[in-house]
């Protein structure tokens, strides 16, 4: 979208048929509209010596349009007229300089320069970029091009249009999506949805000399983002892990609202990850049913490899340490719950091993809990299921247990949603409206999150074992699928699928 003039905003939206509409936002009306014959819309940009005109771009498209303010019309004005050069298939971006010249980068890593408001190329980079360009920033004597290959590069603004000096981001960031210059700071977003920064020179090539920030401002996913844990002591600063079906982990400080960590394993779909109580510790489940167990060095924050084995046919869902952090309990599709151990061998070293399947549930696995400290020589462990259904296990024979042999237990965390303290929330309005997706407990055992699939977070008093409860709910995303209290619990933290976004709650006050 773009602003045509005045007021008037010019929007093509990504329907089968692209339509580009003119809206009135002050009166909040469409004042004009007509179809684009292209299959993929990419860029709009308007002319700011002729604010009448814009351009539009995509799939083997570059056209010139005007809007008639006397009958509200809008009239194809002229298309792209290549001459001899060389057209992509797709005309990724488009911007105009002060001057009314239109430059676009394409899907060959090509720039050109549309001179005079008109639409024969005046002037080109070939190849300025491995791939396509993804984004154009117009200075006073120099252009800035971001590529797919995740460098920006500066470009004189003359006949020549030499390079003057680049930027290249870390593979880890993918590439430059958009650019944008605030006072001396250039922003960077990236594929990978991050953001970074980098200071820029005023005087002489805006990319001499420039550096990127160690830290990026935000860092997140792009894909669908499932995997959710708190982190209660971490050696690095972090208070909460995400992980998603892109591969990436994140680690983030609640505190400062700061990235901490991130790791990228293209390929990875991770659904689900827990860590240990420090963090060095990391065990997470795959879409394809791949578990894989890693371990981080405090003082180069490089990561070990400790198991990578695919354990089952289908997707892993659920996923959770023992309190010692000598076993991990993993469920998803299949119906089972698998126990993994960290056992010495006859050499003296330590490897990861299958020590059981614990069967029974009717339901895919939702959701595991270990009990918080030993009975006898075992970490007793739970698990719910989709059916919906509770059942109790002993680990060391991976056998049912009944509820009456485990009724005293304290667990660990509260992932299950079948308990006794939760009975008050499945009576009340928001479970007869939606599914519940994930529940969290805080700290102080005084309050409970409740995400479900409507998007909706819930907050309740814990123990909730009571009919008519009271509760806050708020529309936090799509659909809410995991939910997480900060270690000292005064913050939530939500993780939403398809959204590829985590949202950051404050708790306030002592009353729902």
């Amino acid at each position: 979208m773009c602003f045509v003039f005045q007021d008037m905003l010019a929007v093509v939206d990504h329907g089968d048929s692209k339509k580009l509409s003119i809206w009135d936002t002050a009166r909040g009306k469409m004042i004009a509209d007509t179809l684009i014959d292209t299959e993929v819309m990419c860029d709009i940009s308007c002319n700011p010596r002729m604010p009448e005109v814009f351009v539009t771009a995509g799939k083997e498209h570059l056209f010139w349009w005007k809007v008639n303010e006397d009958t509200n019309k809008i009239v194809s004005y002229a298309q792209a007229n290549y001459e001899a050069y060389l057209r992509a298939r797709f005309v990724i971006c488009a911007s105009h300089s002060s001057k009314g010249d239109l430059i676009t980068g394409d899907s060959n890593g090509t720039i050109y320069v549309w001179g005079n408001c008109g639409n024969k190329i005046t002037n080109f980079v070939k190849h300025g970029h491995e791939g396509p360009v993804f984004s154009l920033y117009i200075m006073k004597h120099h252009l800035l091009s971001g590529g797919r290959d995740g460098i920006i590069y500066a470009w004189e603004w003359s006949k020549n249009m030499d390079c003057a000096g680049k930027v290249e981001v870390a593979k880890t960031e993918g590439g430059i999506r958009m650019i944008q210059i605030i006072d001396k700071t250039l922003l960077i977003g990236t594929t990978m949805n991050s953001m970074l920064a980098s200071t820029i020179s005023i005087n002489g090539s805006p990319l001499e000399n420039s550096e990127l920030d160690p830290l990026p401002i935000t860092q997140g996913h792009f894909d669908d983002l499932r995997g959710l844990c708190e982190i209660q002591r971490s050696f690095m600063g972090a208070n909460f892990l995400t992980t998603g079906t892109d591969g990436i982990i994140c680690k983030f400080n609640a505190f400062t609202h700061e990235p901490a960590w991130k790791l990228v394993m293209k390929g990875s779909t991770f659904l689900c990850a827990d860590c240990s109580t420090n963090g060095k510790l990391l065990c997470l489940g795959t879409m394809e049913g791949y578990l894989m167990i890693m371990e981080i060095n405090p003082e180069t924050f490089t990561v070990t490899e400790l198991l990578h084995r695919k354990i089952a046919k289908d997707r892993l869902d659920c996923i959770a340490f023992s309190p010692d952090h000598n076993c991990v309990a993993v469920g998803g599709f299949e119906k089972s719950i698998t126990i993994y151990a960290c056992m010495e061998k006859g050499d003296g070293t330590q490897s990861w091993q299958c020590v059981g399947k614990c069967w029974g549930h009717k339901g895919y696995i939702t959701a595991v809990d270990w009990a918080a400290e030993k009975i006898g020589d075992v970490y007793f462990l739970r698990s719910s299921s989709s059916y919906p259904e509770q059942m109790y296990w002993n680990t060391s024979t991976c056998e049912k247990v009944d509820y009456k042999d485990v009724s005293e237990v304290a667990w660990k965390s509260q992932q299950c949603t079948l308990d006794y303290n939760l009975i008050g929330i499945w009576c009340s309005k928001q479970v007869q409206e939606a599914a519940i997706n994930n529940v969290s407990v805080n700290p102080t055992k005084t309050l409970v999150a409740v995400s479900d699939t409507q998007g909706n977070l819930s907050l309740f008093r814990y123990p909730c074992n009571k009919d008519s409860v009271y509760c806050h709910t708020y529309k936090s995303l799509l659909n809410t699928q995991k939910v997480s209290f900060s270690s000292n619990g005064k913050h939530v933290i939500v993780v939403g699928g398809q959204d590829s976004c985590v949202t950051q709650w404050t708790v306030v006050g002592t009353e729902i």
